[in-house]
């Protein structure tokens, strides 16, 4: 959950744009988002609806326009960070394996070369 604070600077928007979003399209936010009175705390998918009102703001579309295209266009699907931990850590082992592999291959490598008789000028590396 995000405080206004917090969504006004994501969505890099002013805090009063942000207030007045959240009381014209208040049915189409969560309860804890439209709260009066109490401090509104905006879910992920608050966020994403904000952030799709405030670029058909800035397309310069009307609120009847926006409250239409609201209706009609899915949310973006939400995907929690820590649900990517799994994946980012299989993709990180992945790539950590590769590395070794490819450092054995250079290692070998070298080995060949210096296996191979070549003058003492050709075997010259750069350290």
């Amino acid at each position: 959950m995000f405080t206004p604070g917090q969504v006004s600077e994501m969505l890099d928007i002013p805090p009063s744009s942000l207030r007045r979003y959240a009381t014209e399209y208040s049915d189409k936010l969560s309860e804890t988002a439209r709260q009066t009175g109490k401090r509104r705390l905006y879910s992920d998918n608050d966020v994403m609806l904000l952030k799709r009102i405030r670029q058909y703001t800035r397309q310069r579309k009307t609120p009847e326009q926006i409250r239409q295209l609201l209706d009609v266009v899915e949310p973006e699907p939400t995907t929690n960070a820590l649900a990517l931990v799994p994946e980012v850590l299989q993709a990180f082992e992945s790539l950590a394996g590769e590395i070794n592999d490819m450092r054995s291959e250079i290692a070998a490598l070298k080995d060949e070369i210096d296996r191979l008789k070549l003058p003492w000028w050709r075997k010259l590396r750069p350290k």
